[in-house]
């Protein structure tokens, strides 16, 4: 599912970054990645998806976000790293 490497140790190296962004919700998507690349320089993969039957790869990703998109691509779920 992937094509980027996966950290699975999240050490920020003291840096609170952010992991969360429920401020996204209903914003468009383009805005969304901006802001979270912007909090969070360690997030190397933003995923946007439309929400099917088939979830999300379970494996925990320290540097990936799921972007949850309606059909107009507006966030949403709230994004977290994971």
């Amino acid at each position: 599912m992937s094509d980027y490497p996966c950290v699975n140790v999240c050490d920020y190296h003291g840096v609170n970054y952010k992991t969360r962004w429920p401020e996204l919700v209903g914003m468009p998507a383009p805005q969304c990645e901006a802001t979270i690349k912007r909090d969070n320089p360690f997030v190397t993969s933003i995923i946007n998806l439309v929400p099917t039957d088939e979830g999300v790869n379970p494996n925990y990703c320290c540097n990936r976000v799921y972007l949850f998109l309606d059909q107009n691509d507006l966030c949403i779920a709230v994004p977290k790293v994971g």
